[in-house]
């Protein structure tokens, strides 16, 4: 009887142990496979390129970077003249003011950057260069004293630094504002037309300060050439000159204040860097 316990003893021993070196030759389940990382998006903007699975960016029109272009279009031009003419020697002045809005043809070359952020939107600098046919221009005639003049103010050239912010609709369309300081450089001109004297056609400039808005529409055709189209304006303050023009001996005074606003819309191309 004890020699059978003391076999049912020792086999429970040594199945103890054959199933502690089982565990212990290292034969443990295998560990469970890491996730998958997740995936990134190829671009910083989803809606500036069509996914296509052998280059995600082969259509992405729109990045961030340097761009250069010009544009051409219309100017319409609301501006106004008035100030007076002055005669000392009979103690006569006679004010004049008259409305002009003449239209003509402009353009723009322009530089900039942007910088394309993950939400569909943009935001940059841009720096353009403006010259226009439009001039404001007035005949005066002064009954009273019988004398004629010719009167002119022109914007020589403007030079616009802005501030730029955009959406992207998608991979083809953008829309876009701008908000800018206008730097313009003015010129204006007294002409006596009824004397031919050596003081008779007096002329000034001016540097003068506006702010210019504009909305547009950019449409891309790759990734390196877009097309577009805006409206905009330059909003401008008062300018005032004093002319003395010497007439037989005498000094007669013709002051000229000028505003304008210039209002405009055009179309060009875009050259993406």
């Amino acid at each position: 009887m004890n020699n059978k316990i003391t076999r049912i003893y020792l086999a429970s021993i040594l199945a103890l142990f054959g199933s502690t070196d089982v565990f212990s030759n290292g034969n443990v389940p295998p560990a469970a496979a890491p996730a998958p990382a997740a995936q990134v998006a190829p671009a910083d903007c989803s809606c500036c390129y069509t996914p296509d699975p052998a280059w995600p960016d082969s259509a992405r029109f729109f990045r961030g970077g340097v761009y250069l272009g010009a544009q051409v279009g219309y100017e319409h031009t609301g501006g106004r003249l008035r100030g007076d003419y002055t005669d000392p020697k009979i103690d006569f002045t006679s004010p004049y003011s008259v409305h002009r809005s003449p239209n003509g043809v402009i353009g723009e070359v322009f530089v900039g950057g942007r910088y394309l952020l993950k939400n569909c939107m943009f935001i940059g600098a841009e720096l353009g260069g403006v010259i226009s046919s439009n001039q404001l221009e007035k005949n005066l005639t002064v009954i009273a004293v019988q004398r004629d003049f010719n009167l002119k103010v022109e914007r020589l050239f403007a030079v616009i630094p802005s501030a730029t912010i955009g959406y992207v609709l998608n991979h083809r369309w953008m829309v876009y504002g701008r908000a800018g300081l206008a730097v313009a450089r003015f010129h204006s001109e007294v002409h006596d037309v009824d004397n031919q004297g050596s003081n008779t056609h007096l002329s000034h400039t001016k540097t003068m300060f506006g702010f210019a808005p504009a909305l547009g529409l950019e449409c891309a055709f790759s990734p390196t050439m877009s097309a577009r189209g805006e409206i905009g304006g330059e909003l401008y303050g008062s300018m005032h000159n004093s002319n003395n023009v010497v007439n037989d001996g005498i000094t007669e005074i013709v002051t000229v204040k000028a505003h304008a606003n210039f209002f405009n819309a055009k179309v060009g191309v875009v050259i993406k860097i």
